[in-house]
């Protein structure tokens, strides 16, 4: 056995203390980072649902801006009709 390498049973308080309170810092680091990435979830789904609301909205206003676009169109024809079909006037 090499006389110069060996192995002590001793263990320094200081350095178990310090061990420990590396574990107890990451414990809590893991618990405040699973904390935020459900808070993140939640934000997500609300955001989801409120862009699927909004999608509904655009959807609903392309159909109403189609039929206000149509009648538009269809008073420009009658009133191009009307503007060269005159009426008769009688005095």
């Amino acid at each position: 056995m090499n006389p110069e390498w060996h192995l002590n049973k001793n263990i320094p308080v200081m350095f178990f203390l310090a061990i420990t309170l590396q574990f107890v810092y990451f414990v809590n680091f893991i618990s405040k980072l699973d904390s935020r990435l459900i808070t993140a979830e939640r934000a997500v789904v609300a955001q989801d649902a409120r862009l699927t609301s909004i999608e509904k909205n655009v959807q609903g206003q392309a159909v109403s801006l189609a039929s206000i676009d149509a009648n538009i169109s269809h008073i420009r024809d009658t009133v191009s009709r009307l503007m060269s079909n005159p009426p008769p006037t009688s005095f």
